[in-house]
């Protein structure tokens, strides 16, 4: 079915989604080491190929569309109140303000990185 059936619109959009280091973050915890740098760099340079052409795929138009029926106000306010989620780093703030603006949004990373924490704020 997962050959021959047409996919809904947002399970094309997670799979074909830049999924960056993943595969190399994968790697280096079932081994219970470092991944190599010429290892970092293939993958790296896969993800930008991936991301690339992603970028002119339809499913990207999906993501990128402003979640419908959001009361604008209660849209700035919640975009002001990102600022003052001090718990979070940057980058998960950039997270949490990047789901709050689009349809479709993925958290990823390692384990212990706190992909958790920041689906709880966005919720």
């Amino acid at each position: 079915n997962l050959l021959t059936k047409s996919r809904p619109r947002v399970s094309e959009l997670l799979i074909t989604a830049k999924v960056g280091l993943a595969d190399s973050w994968a790697k280096q915890w079932r081994k219970g080491g470092a991944v190599s740098e010429e290892e970092m760099k293939a993958a790296a340079a896969a993800a930008d190929r991936a991301e690339q052409e992603f970028k002119t795929h339809p499913a990207a138009k999906l993501a990128k569309l402003n979640p419908g029926g959001t009361d604008g106000d209660k849209l700035d306010r919640a975009l002001k109140e990102v600022k003052t989620l001090t718990h979070l780093n940057q980058s998960q703030r950039d997270a949490v303000r990047s789901a709050l603006r689009q349809t479709c949004t993925i958290i990823q990373g390692p384990p212990g990185t706190g992909k958790t924490h920041v689906s709880v704020q966005i919720m």
